[in-house]
């Protein structure tokens, strides 16, 4: 089964006052996200992570982290990821970009797109980034912020999302006439 999340910011201090993640310290807070994932996820499913893994420069911490997640990581870049993060050989997959074909077309990016590949014919914009900021205007369109701020710090699974776009009424975008 495939699993999608974003922005977990593991070692990230500051990230429970900017988001008012309610944890005690950062090591609780990376233990629970941790945790979620891997009573979601098991070994033959895939972890999506739309960017922003790990705050952290020690690629021995990175590795560690990579390695208490039962599932398989595929990595998209974000903002926070740091180079050394980039370059770590750990990862099923990593890049900036990546597209989902088959019944369901999705595009995965740590940022949101208003226009993105197939998004005229019903593909889903899956992203991280904004920590829930975009939820409400999300629901006018086939976009979905997949970060743990949106989703009781766990990860969506594939049907969780299918189910959640089709339930939506979106706005179909007019590429030749674009005015949002």
């Amino acid at each position: 089964m495939d699993y999608f999340t974003s922005d977990l910011h593991i070692g990230h201090n500051s990230i429970l006052e900017y988001c008012n993640r309610p944890f005690e310290n950062i090591e609780h807070h990376d233990e629970l996200l941790i945790k979620n994932i891997n009573d979601t996820c098991g070994k033959d499913d895939t972890l999506y992570i739309l960017g922003d893994f790990v705050f952290m420069r020690d690629k021995r911490k990175l590795y560690d982290v990579h390695g208490a997640i039962a599932a398989q990581v595929v990595l998209i870049f974000g903002n926070h990821d740091h180079k050394k993060t980039r370059k770590a050989d750990c990862f099923q997959w990593s890049g900036y970009y990546k597209e989902l074909k088959g019944e369901y077309h999705m595009i995965l990016q740590h940022y949101p797109l208003l226009l993105w590949n197939r998004s005229k014919h019903g593909s889903f914009m899956l992203h991280g980034h904004c920590h829930g900021e975009l939820d409400g205007y999300n629901k006018s369109y086939y976009r979905l912020d997949v970060g743990v701020d949106s989703h009781g710090f766990k990860p969506w699974s594939k049907k969780e999302i299918i189910e959640e776009m089709e339930a939506r009424d979106p706005i179909k975008p007019d590429h030749h006439n674009f005015n949002p």
